[in-house]
């Protein structure tokens, strides 16, 4: 049922501009009384515009459970690299000695920082594409230039990594 905070005012004027004109093509189809009418679209408009918002609201977000495991990943290849490349890494010997395993580990880390920076990128991306009129443009090109030079940094990291380990075996 229509509520009182269901207006077109309370909405972007993009997305209540395209809801207008659709509700207006439907208006012009309906027949019978025109209190009817105005209830009908009335119910139309609070719908589209309250589905609308609840996909802005939770759409880019779905992909935060990827950051999670990304995260989860980068936490235990770094916890690796430290156990391995210390103290604990000579006392066990064998291929820890060559440094095989703190150099996967780091580049496993790398990589994961790698996948978090792009999928949070996605997610700026996503949110700044749905809500472009209501965003504060200086932040959002300060974290996506922040995130560009910290993926670009961890890749070749990674990559560093990965020669060294070449290397090694």
């Amino acid at each position: 049922m229509a509520g009182p905070d269901m207006s077109h005012a309370a909405h972007g004027s993009a997305l209540g501009g395209a809801v207008a004109d659709y509700l207006a093509a439907v208006a012009a189809l309906l027949r019978g009384p025109a209190t009817a009418r105005a209830q009908i679209t009335d119910e139309l408009r609070d719908g589209l515009l309250e589905a609308a918002e609840a996909y802005r609201v939770r759409g880019p977000w779905l992909a935060l459970p990827l950051v999670g495991l990304a995260l989860a990943v980068a936490w235990v290849s770094l916890g690796l690299t430290v156990a391995a490349s210390g103290r604990l890494g000579r006392r066990l010997g064998g291929w820890l000695d060559r440094g095989v395993l703190p150099s996967t580990a780091a580049a496993v880390a790398g990589l994961a920082a790698v996948l978090v920076d792009l999928t949070l990128l996605a997610i700026m991306g996503g949110h700044t594409l749905a809500t472009a009129g209501s965003l504060a443009w200086g932040p959002v090109v300060v974290a996506a230039g922040a995130s560009l030079a910290r993926a670009t940094l961890a890749g070749l990291a990674a990559r560093r990594c990965l020669v060294t380990r070449a290397t090694l075996t």
